[in-house]
């Protein structure tokens, strides 16, 4: 791989994890959130809902860890070519 595509493709990695980390932390907010109602009022929650921004927020977990993993390899590869 060429070093300026190397460093293309990390920057293209690092700005699809910083997008996921944005969107894991508005995740994160909205389980807070929910979690908060569902103390006060068990009744008014949709479970449904909260299952589904729970299974969000592990899935971008999951994506971010994968993204970083890739993010290693690419650059141990770079420097294993020079």
């Amino acid at each position: 791989m060429q070093p300026f595509s190397v460093n293309r493709t990390t920057t293209f990695i690092k700005s699809i994890s910083l997008m996921k980390r944005k969107e894991l932390l508005l995740c994160a907010q909205k389980l807070k959130t929910l979690e908060a109602i569902l103390e006060k009022e068990y009744t008014t929650i949709n479970l449904y809902k909260y299952r589904q921004v729970n299974d969000r927020l592990y899935n971008l977990k999951a994506i971010i860890s994968d993204l970083e993993t890739l993010e290693l390899k690419i650059l141990k590869n770079s420097w294993d070519n020079l």
